[in-house]
């Protein structure tokens, strides 16, 4: 399973309103614990990413070849700072329950004026093929009962079109030619969407 990328999922709401309550997190799912940003995560997330930067560089801008411990401390510190408030991005970071020490991804949700929010993520290589993230995905949303969620993709990344199918959502949309990949060429942007039929059909 290549690395995949949701790029953009949207939430209905009130806008200040917390994305997950007390209680929430952390998360157990059958194989995976989901936590909140913690300063212990600094050498696992920076080895995560080392190693999945073949895959992370194909649909992920923000990649690069070498994380540091001072990287990836500092950017726990500032996920830490953000966890707590409203308006900020909230990473959830999945560990295997097996080796809690060995970080299989991260998927952050990001509030917007509207009241939605914006969710991304990214999965650890060596945990590719396994169904994680898709069961990480699940738990999640069954955690946020009457979520209307948007994401999209490249059509170059076939894993990210399967994984959503997997969870539920449908595309709704194709953007022709949106997208150009040093690597892929000319892309269509994919929209999926996942919520209530009336939602689904007016924002289509």
């Amino acid at each position: 399973m290549q690395e995949t990328e949701f790029r953009a999922v949207e939430m209905q709401g009130s806008q200040g309103k917390a994305i997950f309550t007390d209680g929430q997190i952390p998360l157990q799912t059958d194989r995976l614990q989901i936590v909140a940003p913690e300063l212990a995560l600094a050498e696992p997330l920076a080895d995560a990413l080392n190693a999945s930067y073949e895959s992370h560089r194909l649909f992920l801008v923000w990649s690069r070849p070498c994380w540091e411990l001072t990287d990836t401390l500092e950017t726990l510190e500032r996920a830490r700072s953000d966890f707590v408030r409203h308006d900020a991005e909230k990473k959830c970071f999945l560990l295997t329950r097996e080796h809690p020490q060995q970080l299989v991804g991260c998927i952050g949700f990001t509030p917007q004026p509207d009241g939605s929010h914006e969710i991304g993520y990214w999965a650890n290589r060596s945990f590719q093929g396994r169904g994680l993230m898709r069961e990480a995905l699940t738990a999640l949303i069954a955690q946020l009962p009457g979520a209307r969620l948007y994401l999209t993709t490249s059509s170059a990344n076939t894993a990210s079109r399967k994984l959503a199918e997997s969870v539920g959502f449908r595309l709704v949309r194709t953007l022709v030619g949106d997208r150009r990949s040093d690597v892929f060429g000319v892309c269509d942007t994919l929209v999926f969407k996942l919520g209530d039929a009336h939602w689904l059909e007016a924002s289509s």
